[in-house]
């Protein structure tokens, strides 16, 4: 069964690397389209930007984009939704969004995708995914952005809200941005399932990473099965104490889901051979070294000799 698996996995990994650039526009392409769609059937104002070929051509043109630029123009494209229903609505959240665009761009430009990620899991019911994804492939730098994630996924319930503030008056606009930033304030500090679930996401980074660093037999393997289940206890603490809205069947259907997916994803991405573990010492002119290699499984390659028989 493992020969089976790890034959797949090199075949896998052959043509992923043969058609590397191809697949990761695709991938991105996908997540984009997604992404769009459900941010077009969440809101759906604009009816130009609610358009089947106008959703493809915009994913096909952002997934050659940086992530970077990515996250800007959804966020261009969630203000103009807004402005076909508020104006007022518009200006208040693009103000908000471009400054949380442009003190994440300056400090983490390479990390644009879990800020969209991570919302979107939200909607597929896989948030938990995110951070422990993020603490085997990344570093704690990531909570950042995941935190922005999941603030643009609570976010996305005020919206309502602050769409039924309209001015009577022109001259009422002032006052009405005023009402509707207090309100998009009040409803996102006093939110704590928002609040638990940075902190609990950021935890679970912390955690994971540290664990990988530990020199442990299947260390990876044993960071996500950890991650997960602190996640659920973590969220079950929430869900008694502090009311955080948290069905506890749906939390453990979708921590068991993020942990197979995330093993998944670590067994593409290397497989060590801790049977021919080596302990290596050596030493140079300022320290002596302690280094314990283990070998990446490798499935060798059947070689085929054709025979030429000659009557």
């Amino acid at each position: 069964m493992l020969s089976t698996l790890l034959e797949i996995r090199e075949i896998f990994i052959l043509y992923y690397k043969r058609f590397e650039k191809q697949i990761v526009i695709f991938l991105k392409f996908l997540t984009i389209l997604i992404t769009l769609s459900r941010i077009n059937s969440a809101m759906g104002y604009a009816a130009v930007l609610n358009r089947g070929l106008v959703t493809l051509a915009l994913s096909l043109v952002l997934s050659v984009l940086p992530g970077s630029w990515v996250v800007f123009v959804l966020g261009l494209i969630i203000i103009t939704h807004l402005a076909f229903v508020s104006i007022e609505a518009a200006l208040i959240v693009g103000v908000l969004l471009f400054v949380l665009y442009f003190m994440f761009i300056n400090l983490f430009p390479k990390m644009g995708y879990y800020i969209i990620a991570t919302p979107l899991l939200f909607s597929l019911n896989l948030p938990y995914a995110v951070p422990i994804f993020a603490g085997i492939f990344s570093n704690p730098m990531t909570i950042i952005p995941v935190s922005i994630g999941v603030i643009i996924y609570y976010f996305s319930g005020v919206l309502s809200n602050i769409i039924r503030i309209q001015p009577d008056e022109i001259a009422d606009m002032p006052i009405v941005i005023m009402q509707m930033y207090q309100e998009i304030i009040d409803a996102l500090f006093s939110n704590q399932a928002l609040i638990y679930t940075v902190i609990v996401f950021a935890l679970i980074i912390i955690l994971t990473y540290i664990m990988t660093r530990l020199s442990i037999d299947y260390i990876w393997y044993i960071s996500i099965i950890t991650a997960g289940i602190v996640n659920f206890i973590l969220f079950l603490i929430g869900n008694l104490v502090f009311d955080v809205s948290v069905g506890i069947l749906g939390l453990f259907i979708q921590t068991v889901f993020s942990i197979i997916i995330v093993m998944i994803m670590q067994f593409f991405r290397c497989v060590l051979d801790y049977n021919r573990t080596e302990s290596v010492q050596y030493e140079d002119e300022d320290y002596y070294y302690y280094v314990k290699a283990i070998p990446k499984i490798k499935i060798s390659k059947s070689k085929r000799s054709i025979q030429k028989i000659r009557e």
